[in-house]
């Protein structure tokens, strides 16, 4: 059997800025991350990110945009995360049981 985390990365692996963050100069790692992430790796854990992304549903940002913090976020973890899930919708715009607190895109 398989040990596995599910991290939400605002507030908890990048800065939180009330605000959507999806330029790279606006995504900052907080400090500890990396190393906290090699020590879950280290216990024999799968890293997967999950996150709300309604900021593409709502035309703020795109997929690009988003996926080039993603590859920040990877670089810095030094790719230890072994896979990132996001939901691109928002209630207002479009539904989807992927969104958190549903739980499609956990499973």
């Amino acid at each position: 059997m398989n040990k596995c985390i599910f991290l939400d990365p605002d507030g908890v692996l990048n800065v939180e800025r009330g605000d959507y963050t999806f330029l790279p100069a606006d995504f900052r790692i907080i400090d500890g991350v990396p190393e906290a992430i090699e020590i879950i790796k280290k216990a024999g854990y799968i890293v997967i990110v999950i996150t709300n992304q309604a900021g593409i549903s709502k035309g703020i940002y795109t997929r690009e945009q988003m996926h080039i913090c993603h590859e920040i976020l990877m670089e810095k973890t030094h790719h230890l995360i072994d896979h990132i899930y996001y939901s691109p919708y928002h209630p207002s715009f479009s539904e989807s049981l992927t969104r958190k607190p549903d739980t499609l895109m956990i499973r």
